[in-house]
């Protein structure tokens, strides 16, 4: 199963990359690292915020939402099991190749609004367990588009991208699915 997804990964990743940095060429742009970094204070915030969120969407949202809980047990469904050298190579990979294109490429042309709603939309899932996926995105994506606004590249959103996938991955492959839910805050209605 494990290499199954690695090899989808590489080349949906890798057409990512390849899309994004045609783009950046295109438009003249570069990914050079900004050095030093413009904004290094609001940047380390942006960063601590957006991975604060994550955190807790990943191990609270599924305490008060049965929604949010039967996706993280979908996605545990799909990619459970997932060596940790493959955890490793499809958060670099993942990171890597969404922030090329999504801030190096769109965001460098189209804005901030413009790219986080193109990422949202690209995590929209064929599989209705994952519906809230894009919803994630979407706020996930405004943390790192502001990455990128406040520290001139896209490196450090690279690497919280990169973080908050290996984070994912590790809990959804590590941690036994309940047979019973837990109880929840609000009603299985929400």
């Amino acid at each position: 199963m494990g290499s199954r997804v690695v090899r989808l990964a590489v080349v949906f990743y890798t057409v990512m990359a390849v899309i994004g940095l045609a783009w950046i060429a295109l438009a003249g742009e570069s990914l050079r690292v900004s050095w030093p970094r413009p904004n290094a204070r609001l940047e380390v915030a942006a960063f601590a915020g957006g991975l604060a969120f994550h955190l807790a969407m990943l191990f609270g949202a599924p305490r008060v939402s049965v929604r949010f809980a039967e996706m993280v047990e979908a996605i545990r469904e799909e990619l459970g099991g997932l060596r940790k050298r493959d955890v490793a190579f499809l958060a670099v990979l993942s990171g890597l190749g969404e922030e090329i294109l999504f801030r190096g490429a769109v965001q460098a042309s189209l804005g901030l609004v413009i790219a986080t709603v193109l990422f949202a939309l690209a995590h929209v899932p064929p599989d209705r367990r994952f519906a809230l996926w894009p919803v994630y995105a979407l706020f996930m994506g405004f943390f790192l588009g502001g990455l990128r606004a406040v520290g001139g590249d896209i490196w450090s959103a690279v690497i919280l991208h990169g973080a908050v996938n290996a984070i994912s991955l590790l809990y959804v492959g590590r941690r036994k699915p309940r047979s019973e839910p837990e109880e929840r805050i609000l009603p299985q209605g929400e």
